[in-house]
């Protein structure tokens, strides 16, 4: 396979505690894509981390954070289980 037809894939994981920072910028990026403001700060990131239902996966590629997807859990009744939700993309 040569150079020019390689491709990278980016590695979706988890995101640490250090990165909430980096996380709060993606979502400042995604407002101003929106048109949008966002005051997001990473010690709201870090609290959103800590909260027991919800969490944020991240998108990695080349060492570096380029996605991020923030999700809750709650209960549902008419499944009898728990459901997520996506809360930001």
């Amino acid at each position: 396979m040569s150079p020019e037809s390689e491709t990278s894939h980016a590695t979706i994981r988890d995101a640490r505690a250090g990165e909430a920072a980096p996380v709060a910028e993606l979502i400042h990026e995604l407002a101003r894509i929106e048109n949008v403001s966002s005051d997001v700060t990473a010690e709201q990131v870090r609290a959103y981390q800590e909260y027991g239902d919800s969490g944020i996966l991240v998108a990695e590629l080349d060492g570096r954070l380029v996605g991020a997807l923030t999700y809750f859990m709650r209960p549902g009744l008419f499944h009898g289980g728990a459901w997520g939700c996506i809360d930001q993309l």
